[in-house]
């Protein structure tokens, strides 16, 4: 006699593959809670929940990934036949996969509380040098490692007999060809999980970042995702640099950018000491159409008149090429990077300075910041939302 959850079809195989992942990582999100039970205490539950819910979307990626070989052996083993042990291949990869992510959680529990972010390729270049991870690991209590890593690895072993048994054979009629059929469109499907949906911009860690409080965004985020979309941008990222001047030319200009300069040959601008600041950015909006800064007069008349009873910067320096620059430039102050913008780097934009902390500490009364949403593709984490929280 059948059991209710066992699968009535050999095409149950995909989906269920696919929530086994999805559920074995919101498991590791609640031992990561449960582990770490005194920061979660102090969550509110909308933000407990929203962990899991917003976390959703780096763990169907992340399943996603995870189902392209085994979806492939499924074709696979529908074009060769029965005799072919496609399921067993499966079961194999899929005891070594959850060793391995059951290991990263592991590493990630251990280093979390030294380290203040998720597993990332941070952790990379240590693994020549083991001692050292170890030592930022040193005051985690091993008892309760092994005791997370049991769990996860029992609940795992569970989930996988429940979900993904033995699968039933093809229905009789139904020919080879049409099953790999099936079977390669279950794995086209995965395509747009891949990417977190079908949006100009694939998934990123800022998408999971919902909250105010750091931690529940630091729950959201999938530590395995995590690791692979670091491990891939540092590779990217390691081309030699070029180099247009000496490094003690270099240190020297940066080092004046953070000179404060003297207030007797600053200009007082404001008649209302603690006005209200609307912070308008405004994305690929060329000066050649606008009148007041030497471009085609007549289109932007708005701007124009502003710009001839307010104050105009006309000399000014661009912050970078690209809006992952700039928006950090207008709202931290940080400086351009050649290759790469530091919004990019989560764990190091959380602790950048930000305009709407600046004002506040003068008393400004209220700061609102614009952009299109398009416009924060990695920025959300830490600039469009901390603008405005708060307000």
């Amino acid at each position: 006699m059948r059991k209710f959850w066992q699968a009535k079809s050999r095409f149950e195989f995909h989906p269920r593959y696919f929530l086994f992942w999805v559920l074995f990582f919101e498991f590791g999100r609640a031992i990561f809670l449960v582990y770490y039970g005194a920061q979660a205490r102090l969550l509110p539950l909308a933000a407990l929940l929203g962990a899991f819910g917003y976390g959703l979307l780096l763990d169907a990626a992340m399943a996603a990934y995870l189902c392209l070989l085994p979806f492939l052996l499924f074709v696979g083993g529908s074009l060769a036949g029965p005799r072919w042990p496609w399921h067993r291949l499966v079961n194999g990869y899929s005891a070594v996969m959850g060793a391995v992510l059951a290991l990263l959680l592991l590493a990630d529990l251990g280093l979390y509380h030294a380290w203040g972010f998720r597993l990332d390729a941070t952790i990379l270049p240590y693994l020549t040098s083991p001692r050292e991870v170890m030592a930022s690991a040193g005051s985690t209590p091993l008892g309760g490692l092994l005791l997370a890593l049991a769990a996860v690895m029992l609940a795992g072993t569970a989930l996988y007999r429940v979900l993904v048994s033995r699968l039933p054979a093809l229905p009789a009629g139904f020919g080879r060809a049409r099953a790999a059929l099936a079977g390669l469109l279950y794995s086209i499907l995965l395509i747009p999980l891949l990417r977190g949906g079908v949006q100009q911009i694939p998934v990123n860690q800022s998408d999971v970042y919902f909250s105010t409080y750091p931690f529940a965004n630091h729950a959201a985020i999938n530590p395995a995702w995590n690791l692979a979309d670091t491990a891939l941008r540092l590779s990217s990222d390691a081309a030699p640099q070029p180099h247009f001047m000496a490094d003690s030319t270099a240190r020297r200009l940066v080092a004046e950018l953070y000179q404060p300069q003297d207030s007797s040959q600053t200009l007082a601008l404001l008649t209302e000491p603690r006005p209200n600041v609307l912070f308008i950015i405004l994305e690929s909006f060329t000066a050649k159409l606008v009148g007041c800064v030497g471009g085609e007069a007549g289109i932007t008349p708005n701007l124009d008149s502003l710009a001839r009873e307010s104050v105009l910067f006309t000399d000014i320096y661009a912050a970078g090429d690209r809006s992952q620059k700039g928006l950090v430039a207008l709202l931290s102050g940080y400086p351009n990077q050649s290759t790469t913008s530091i919004i990019n780097y989560l764990p190091k934009t959380e602790h950048l300075p930000h305009l709407r902390r600046s004002l506040g500490r003068r008393a400004i009364r209220r700061l609102t910041t614009t952009a299109a949403s398009w416009l924060l593709p990695t920025c959300a984490a830490t600039c469009a939302r901390r603008a405005t929280s708060g307000l």
